[in-house]
């Protein structure tokens, strides 16, 4: 185990780990304007199907799966932490349709996003 250690610590990184690495990078820096999983396979050298293999063997989800997170991630960030309207976090986000974006976000959180900012920050005022 303790040799394990020592070969991250020389510098060496698995080939496989640095294409994990650069997705996360590449998904951080475009993840507004770049919804669509071929973009990314494309940026790191790979197929859709050969990035989510990798991706779901280090990370437990597809590329896919990843790029809705980091865009669910930022609109909970935005609605916490900023004072833009919901059809302005929408745009902000690189969707075009802030119906759908309401419809996703219920989905995944079971409230639509001006509830969930309301609630959220009642918690952290101490009303409930």
């Amino acid at each position: 185990m303790n040799n394990n250690r020592n070969v991250f610590k020389s510098g060496y990184m698995p080939p496989d780990m640095k294409i994990v690495l650069k997705f996360e990078e590449l998904l951080n820096h475009h993840f507004r304007e770049e919804h669509n999983h071929e973009f990314y396979a494309a940026a790191v050298g790979m197929t859709v199907k050969g990035l989510d293999k990798l991706l779901r063997a280090y990370l437990g989800m597809t590329s896919y799966e990843l790029i809705q997170e980091r865009i669910h991630q930022e609109a909970i960030n935005l609605l916490l932490h900023t004072t833009l309207k919901i059809k302005e976090i929408t745009y902000e986000l690189g969707i075009s349709n802030p119906s759908w974006f309401c419809k996703c976000f219920k989905q995944k959180t079971g409230l639509r996003p001006r509830d969930y900012r309301d609630k959220v920050k009642q918690e952290i005022n101490g009303i409930k």
